[in-house]
């Protein structure tokens, strides 16, 4: 890392809100977070009940069931996360997106530097940016 470059002295958890079938963009995702120049924390999976676990795997990843629905996986997993690890910035995601290596510690960066708690990023589900 450039030493010129603002020290990262946050953690962040990644929570992922999922029905398990996310197939090829799941793995595309998977794929992002173990590019990442800095790793998260913890990876929760919020996955509705009653619906199989992916088959792609980072292997450290949590699996937590709820009810099934957008926003009560969102809110589920917001909350759940954040009981977990309440002094970590949160990364949450779709199933379907991907991103860069250096994503998250950009994001992290901008965070820090503008004092901000909340950034809200463009992705594409189409590429990588």
């Amino acid at each position: 890392m450039n030493t010129n470059r603002l020290k990262i002295k946050k953690a962040y958890s990644i929570v992922i809100r999922t029905l398990g079938t996310g197939g090829v963009k799941y793995k595309r995702l998977l794929d992002s977070i173990k590019l990442q120049t800095l790793p998260p924390q913890n990876v929760y999976v919020i996955i509705a009940e009653g619906y199989s676990l992916p088959s792609d795997r980072l292997g450290y990843e949590k699996f937590i069931y709820t009810k099934k629905g957008m926003w009560h996986q969102r809110v589920f997993g917001l909350e759940y996360a954040s009981l977990q690890d309440p002094e970590n910035y949160l990364l949450v995601l779709d199933d379907d997106l991907s991103f860069e290596a250096n994503y998250a510690e950009k994001s992290l960066e901008c965070m820090m530097q503008n004092n901000i708690d909340v950034l809200i990023t463009g992705l594409s589900t189409e590429r990588s940016i």
